[in-house]
């Protein structure tokens, strides 16, 4: 019996993967290659939301708006005046405050020398300043202007300044122009630092158990001319060497008023002689 040729067809194997799951592996392998870039991009879309979002919360939030204002170190200014020119008021976001521009805005008080400033969140500000000290008032054209001991001008006094009693505690400077001590003028400064200086070595002699000043007067070559409280005194010093001329008044103003005489005037202006005083007794001293 011959057996036939003809081969029987082969059967195709089974495989135990179908279609499915080879969608499926497809499907994660593609997710797995778009993770990190859609990573990406979901923190590059959240993260600047969530910041739009803080910062909206932050400048527009109550919790932030300025309640505590702190000011500190005022004699003379006014809290409220200071604070004002600062630029605080309640209500202001926290975030919209700069320390040093605060800080400028406080210096440009008339009274106010020096300025700090710091925020403290949520809702405070601390202010603290250092006044102008005034030692002087100058008279210049009628108008009465307090001045520190550098020569700064510190104010105009007004109708609501108490004009009497600081006249009756400083002594007054003439003769320097309130324009030019302003602007910084060398010559303005230069005579404002010998009026000083002579009010200086006068108290630092005592002599103001003696008599307080009243006036001092810079005039050219001169120099410097206190005018005394007791009598009306005139000493004229002219310039420098002031605690040796301060000494040589001493002497003869205690001598003179020991024998109960008032004085119109004492010189001690001489520039190589200083030993040489004159003086000029006015009446008897009751």
């Amino acid at each position: 019996m011959k057996k036939s040729l003809r081969q029987k067809p082969r059967q195709k194997r089974r495989s135990g993967r179908n279609k499915g799951d080879g969608m499926r592996e497809r499907s994660i392998a593609l997710a797995r290659k778009l993770s990190y870039p859609l990573g990406v991009l979901a923190v590059a879309i959240g993260v600047p939301f969530a910041a739009h979002r803080t910062y909206v919360y932050c400048v527009s939030s109550p919790y932030f708006a300025l309640e505590h204002i702190d000011i500190e170190g005022t004699e003379r200014a006014g809290i409220a005046d200071v604070a004002r020119s600062a630029g605080l008021a309640p209500g202001v976001n926290i975030f919209d405050i700069d320390d040093e521009a605060v800080a400028r805005l406080a210096e440009e008080h008339p009274w106010v020398r020096e300025a700090h400033a710091e925020r403290t969140l949520p809702n405070r500000v601390t202010l603290t300043v250092v006044e102008h000290e005034p030692v002087a008032v100058i008279l210049d054209e009628g108008d009465w202007v307090l001045t520190d001991a550098e020569g700064v001008p510190i104010k105009a006094l007004g109708d609501k300044d108490p004009i009497d009693d600081l006249l009756a505690t400083l002594p007054i400077v003439t003769g320097i122009e309130r324009d030019a001590l302003a602007a910084g003028d060398p010559g303005a400064r230069a005579d404002y630092k010998d009026a000083f200086d002579a009010m200086r070595a006068y108290y630092d002699l005592g002599l103001g158990e003696l008599s307080q000043i009243s006036e001092v007067h810079v005039e050219g070559a001169v120099g410097v001319t206190l005018v005394l409280v007791q009598d009306g005194t005139q000493v004229r010093l002219g310039r420098g060497r002031w605690g040796e001329r301060m000494r040589r008044f001493q002497v003869v103003y205690a001598g003179l008023r020991e024998q109960g005489l008032a004085l119109d005037y004492v010189l001690v202006d001489q520039e190589q002689e200083l030993d040489r005083v004159a003086a000029r007794p006015r009446r008897a001293r009751d």
